[in-house]
């Protein structure tokens, strides 16, 4: 009897297969002829290859029912073939989200080309704080979900929670008489203890919530792929699960938007707090930094991501994307609305000339231009306004970069000549008003660098000294003798200041922003307005370990000030020598990642740890698009800004020519 019964369910099941089969190729031939207006015999045969010759006959004969007219195997769309009557809104309904095919097995469920596989909470965690369900409303994969509340009578769940209470009080029980302690049996009767009293007390209500989630895919082991990463991560939150076994067809028509469950999963009861925050609309991902926030962009909802520096715990961002990418024209979106809206000082040092026309028609504005013939270079030896004990920790790692790199032998010889200079000067720690004195140049250092190999006996060290001399040179008498400077230089006193040095060789840039971001954390050191330090070409200043270092100091010196660093350049492929450097990316509290290309996409990937989707968001994305990192939520960006603020902060050549025709 049951292997008959077996035969009839697998003879239901072929002949449903084989009606929708014949099915989807009536309606492939009937749409063939609404748009050819005429079926050859030939291309009647091969839409319907796949079916057996009483199938064919069959969708003839719907054919001739619809009145095609027919002859010689050769089938007509004419005016009698219109139907002879509108169809239903209801009809028309059906016909549009009617699947072609669904099937069911234990795991997934199959409907048209979709698969899915079902999970149901079964439980949440015991204590949940604000926007506890909001890593799952973000969820870039491809994930559905609902949520069911309902509320629960006050009398039924006291009662729940005396039973449940009592039977936690046996087991302590039995515990105690056996001398064993269990912390998580006294932790849940604190629970359920609170519990009560909050429900007696009216404080709060509980109420039975469902989650249910439908992982989608491809094919069976796609969904099944996705549907084991989906439980790892709830259950990293706390949140137990179950796959909806023989039962994903209720489980997906609980997932529906008609309000309706079909599925009677395990109802958890969870307090009217927690429940508020499981909402959707509570997630992170549509949070805006209301008071001091600024448009950072639109998410892929075109919902505004508004977001404020000043809230992050350190104030390091990190820019990266291809040429082209957009990174120069969000990074000036960014400050722009920043120095507008919260009154920040600005600096941006403008390697390549890209900051300047925006800065000029922008009231209290600067441009500063350094170039070989430039009075304005900074003295690298200068106290700038700060103490002698700070320039002295300082300043060795910005000759650690001058040099091409100092052994450990070298260190503190330099160190020791950068003292006695000083000291030639009458510059000395203990002596606050000696700090105003004229400073030393490198040519003084040079001097006492040479001086300190005549007195060294030591041949080790009489090279080491010499070969730090003949480096210096070349900044003292030698082809970069201009930056062999002896004052400040520079005074960037106003809100909005860029200082360009496109002029400048290659050779000496990475020296020269150190000099200047040296510069800058010094004249602002007492300052405690907030303020903003762009460096484009970052990686000039990462490329090895001791600039990457100084990059790091200089970044918790300047936030102590109340500065925020942001840090750009092209992709991580230019750090392949430091791993120092790629460290301090990675650890930026913000980052944007635009089109990245190449082989150096997965290793992006890898360094800001992004999920497949977002992978593939970096490597095809479009100009000003790309992922926005904002300390440890993702979201996908787009920046766009008013037309006015684009004409301010555009970079492509042909509008920036035009627009300065028009200025």
């Amino acid at each position: 009897m049951r292997a008959h019964m077996v035969r009839r369910k697998h003879m239901k099941f072929n002949i449903l297969k084989r009606k929708s089969e014949v099915d989807a190729t009536f309606e492939r031939v009937a749409d063939h002829l609404r748009e050819k207006k005429v079926l050859l015999p030939a291309e009647f045969e091969e839409l319907c290859k796949d079916l057996s010759p009483d199938a064919k006959e069959e969708i003839k004969s719907k054919l001739r029912q619809l009145k095609y007219t027919h002859n010689e195997d050769m089938f007509e769309f004419t005016d009698a073939s219109k139907p002879a009557r509108d169809i239903t809104d209801k009809e028309l309904i059906e016909l549009l989200i009617k699947p072609d095919y669904v099937n069911t097995d234990e795991d997934v469920i199959q409907v048209g080309n979709q698969f899915y596989k079902g999970i149901v909470a079964s439980g949440f965690p015991a204590t949940v704080g604000e926007n506890w369900l909001g890593e799952l409303t973000q969820e870039k994969r491809n994930v559905d979900f609902s949520i069911f509340l309902e509320p629960s009578s006050v009398r039924a769940i006291e009662l729940y929670l005396n039973k449940q209470l009592r039977k936690v009080e046996n087991d302590l029980y039995k515990y105690q008489q056996k001398g064993v302690s269990n912390p998580a049996l006294k932790a849940r009767k604190d629970q359920l203890t609170q519990q009560l009293k909050h429900i007696l007390t009216g404080e709060y209500k509980l109420f039975k919530m469902s989650l249910h989630i439908a992982a989608k895919g491809k094919n069976k082991e796609d969904v099944t792929l996705l549907g084991s990463k989906v439980v790892n991560d709830l259950h990293s939150k706390g949140i137990e699960t179950k796959y909806t076994t023989k039962y994903n067809e209720q489980l997906l028509k609980s997932i529906i938007p008609c309000g309706k469950r079909h599925l009677d999963s395990r109802e958890i009861l969870v307090p009217g707090p927690a429940a508020a925050a499981s909402f959707p609309f509570s997630s992170s991902f549509y949070d805006i930094d209301e008071q001091d926030g600024v448009l950072l962009g639109f998410n892929s909802n075109k919902i505004p991501i508004a977001k404020s520096i000043w809230k992050l715990p350190k104030y390091v961002g990190t820019v990266i994307g291809s040429t082209g990418s957009g990174k120069s024209y969000a990074t000036k979106a960014l400050v722009l609305n920043d120095n507008l809206i919260n009154g920040t000082k600005v600096f941006i040092l403008d390697p390549e000339d890209e900051y300047t026309d925006m800065c000029q028609n922008i009231k209290d504005s600067q441009v500063i231009r350094l170039g070989r013939d430039s009075k304005k270079i900074p003295n690298i030896l200068s106290l700038m306004g700060g103490s002698l004990s700070d320039k002295l920790i300082s300043v060795p790692k910005v000759f650690d970069v001058l040099l091409g790199g100092l052994t450990a032998s070298q260190k503190p010889l330099i160190e020791r000549a950068i003292i006695a200079t000083y000291k030639k000067k009458g510059i000395v720690e203990t002596n606050e008003k000696s700090w105003k004195k004229t400073p030393p140049t490198l040519s003084d250092l040079a001097a006492m660098l040479k001086a300190h190999k005549k007195k060294c006996s030591d041949y080790k060290l009489k090279s080491d000294y010499e070969t730090m001399s003949n480096k210096l040179e070349r900044f003292t008498t030698g082809i970069f003798k201009f930056m062999n400077t002896t004052g400040d230089g520079i005074n960037p006193k106003s809100m909005f200041n860029v200082i360009e040095f496109k002029s400048m060789p290659n050779e000496v840039r990475p020296v020269l922003m150190l000099i200047l971001l040296e510069f800058i954390k010094t004249k602002f050191l007492e300052d405690k307005e907030k303020k903003i330090l762009v460096l484009d070409e970052a990686w000039r200043v990462l490329k090895n370990q001791s600039e990457a270092a100084y990059v790091e100091s200089f970044a918790r010196t300047f936030r102590k000030s109340n500065g925020s660093l942001i840090l750009i350049t092209q992709s991580v492929e230019e750090l392949q020598g430091c791993p120092e450097g790629k460290a301090y990316l990675a650890n930026s509290a913000f980052t944007y990642i635009f089109k990245t290309e190449g082989v150096v996409v997965q290793e992006t990937a890898e360094l800001f740890g992004l999920n497949d989707t977002e992978t593939e968001i970096i490597s095809s994305a479009k100009q000003g698009e790309g992922i926005l990192i904002w300390g440890k939520t993702h979201h996908k960006i787009q920046v766009r800004v008013d037309p006015k603020t684009h004409e301010l902060i555009t970079t492509n050549p042909e509008e920036v020519k035009r627009l300065r025709g028009k200025r």
